[in-house]
């Protein structure tokens, strides 16, 4: 069964951002280099485990500086937000 997350761009531009399932066999990427403007958001569905968790690695490129890169995995449930940014303090 899969659960809806959504991804919210928190960066302060514009990304490219590509998920990877870990809950499916051999992780695929189930979202690839999908641009999301700066401080819009994109719903997704992502496998649950046996306890309604997700389990998700992002990464993101900024759309106007490719040397700007961030990747974090994270776990999640149904309903939660993930801000995508490649910045972190």
């Amino acid at each position: 069964m899969s659960i809806t997350i959504t991804l919210h761009n928190s960066d302060v531009g514009d990304l490219f951002v590509s998920v990877a399932d870990l809950n499916l066999a051999g992780g695929p990427l189930i979202l690839t280099n999908q641009r999301i403007n700066a401080d819009q958001t994109f719903p997704i569905n992502v496998q649950e485990d046996g306890n309604g968790s997700g389990n998700v690695t992002w990464s993101a490129q900024r759309a106007d500086d490719a040397s700007k890169t961030a990747q974090r995995t994270t776990q999640v449930s149904s309903g939660s937000t993930v801000d995508v940014t490649t910045f972190f303090g």
